[in-house]
């Protein structure tokens, strides 16, 4: 035997396959594959459903937030309005209110305002003015008197400041001069509870029923009564003489704010199909997260506000333009927000209405 033939039979020999043994089959290894995509994407679910909460939450959380600093700031400046009978010289009335709904639907609220011990005191201390009863023109109010404006730009809410209390709506709503307030506020809009209101919404028994305006909240207000412009449809105006007689102004009692904060990305969706002037249905997606129309039925698209009263798959049957929006056409790949909506009442001390000043009859109905 040579040297080779004695090596080869040295060599160990592979044990025998025990009885019954065998490897995978086919079908096993395509279960076994099954059940571990399966369970891949159970994983993927859970961790794409935990993100998406987890972003939902701190997306709430920030509105709520912004939320906050927005209601501190109008809290405190509507219950330091000031209602006295004070005028500058000339007869320019420097206590008013004033609330109209700009292009946009977006509310412009400016009044006057009185500062007691808060950080701003310092600033607007020599910002009163002298008024009718002080005796001297020179005398100022001893709180210090301002005026406070709210407006919105791009989106965003700015509160502006200005002593003495005189002077045009393009000087003060000037984003230049003003604090930025809330950042991504989709809409900001009010109510006032005026001498004839009886309730803030019509019970269900005036639901289709013919009611008189004056008995809901309104939307406008000129405390001054003197008409003009985006006021004449305020339905206590009394015209243009009423600018310099402050004897007979009238202040809201409370002022309810609605506001729609922006959600971000969790709640904000993208249009699949462009959308015309005259079309009314929406294509979107994705449509999850997107609330039932008996919980808020409103979506924002590039200014517009749209309303919808049934969704299909990814479709939406709206009416455009909106809570003072207008229809404009929207390509596809525009955003499509929903928000958050939220809403606050405040009481304003200082409030005035018909039955202070005796204007039940003299205004009109």
């Amino acid at each position: 035997m040579s040297s080779t033939d004695s090596a080869r039979a040295e060599r160990p020999k592979a044990p025998p396959i025990a009885a019954g043994g065998r490897g995978f089959t086919l079908v096993e290894l395509l279960v076994a594959s099954a059940i571990f995509a399966t369970l891949a994407l159970l994983t993927f679910m859970i961790i794409t459903t935990v993100t998406g909460s987890w972003t939902d939450m701190r997306s709430r959380s920030d509105a709520y937030r912004r939320l906050d600093i927005l209601s501190f700031a109008l809290i405190d400046d509507l219950r330091a309005v000031n209602s006295d009978d004070l005028r500058l010289i000339g007869n320019t009335a420097t206590t008013r209110f004033f609330a109209f709904a700009d292009p946009d639907g977006n509310h412009v609220l400016a009044f006057t305002r009185s500062f007691g011990m808060g950080h701003e005191r310092a600033s607007y201390i020599t910002g009163g003015t002298g008024g009718e009863g002080f005796g001297y023109p020179s005398l100022k109010h001893p709180d210090g008197l301002a005026e406070v404006v709210y407006f919105s730009r791009n989106g965003n809410l700015y509160r502006s400041l200005r002593a003495p209390p005189a002077g045009t709506f393009q000087d003060i709503t000037n984003t230049s001069r003003a604090q930025l307030v809330a950042p991504g506020v989709l809409r900001f809009s009010l109510r006032f509870w005026g001498p004839d209101t009886r309730a803030w919404e019509l019970s269900a028994a005036e639901q289709g029923r013919r009611v008189s305006a004056i008995r809901l909240p309104l939307a406008v207000w000129d405390s001054t009564r003197a008409a003009g412009g985006v006021f004449d449809v305020f339905p206590y105006a009394a015209g243009p003489e009423s600018s310099v007689n402050t004897a007979d102004d009238v202040f809201p009692r409370m002022a309810e704010v609605n506001v729609v904060l922006d959600g971000g990305s969790a709640r904000t969706a993208i249009l699949r199909r462009d959308l015309g002037v005259t079309d009314n249905v929406l294509y979107t997606s994705p449509t999850a997260g997107i609330p039932a129309p008996d919980v808020y039925p409103y979506l924002y698209i590039d200014g517009e506000w749209v309303r919808y009263s049934a969704k299909e798959r990814n479709a939406f049957i709206v009416e455009r333009g909106v809570l003072g929006s207008k229809a404009v056409p929207h390509n596809a790949g525009a955003k499509v927000r929903w928000g958050y909506p939220a809403a606050f009442r405040v009481y304003i001390p200082a409030g005035k209405d018909a039955y202070d000043t005796g204007i039940a009859a003299g205004g009109r109905r």
